[in-house]
């Protein structure tokens, strides 16, 4: 984990999953660890996750190979019963 945070410090808290090299590139599986939210239309904070999806970023080339960050994100729903989300 030194190596990657060394390499791409603005993944750091994030949890690493996998990191797989190969001919053409490097992917990077992780995931977020947040655990709250704040809504964007009400800032109330919440903990309830309503699902997950998978962001593919692609990112800086790394020693001439390209590199995929496939990153698990959480959705939260919102706590506040009168907000319109």
């Amino acid at each position: 984990m030194e190596i990657i945070s060394a390499l791409l410090p603005h993944l750091m808290g994030l949890r690493l999953e996998a990191v797989v090299v190969r001919a053409v590139g490097v992917r990077i599986t992780a995931a977020t660890q947040t655990v709250r939210a704040r809504c964007g239309a009400c800032g109330v904070w919440s903990t309830t996750v309503h699902g997950r999806y998978v962001r593919r970023l692609a990112d800086v080339r790394l020693g001439g190979h390209e590199v995929l960050v496939a990153l698990t994100v959480r959705r939260f729903t919102c706590a506040n019963a009168e907000c319109w989300r």
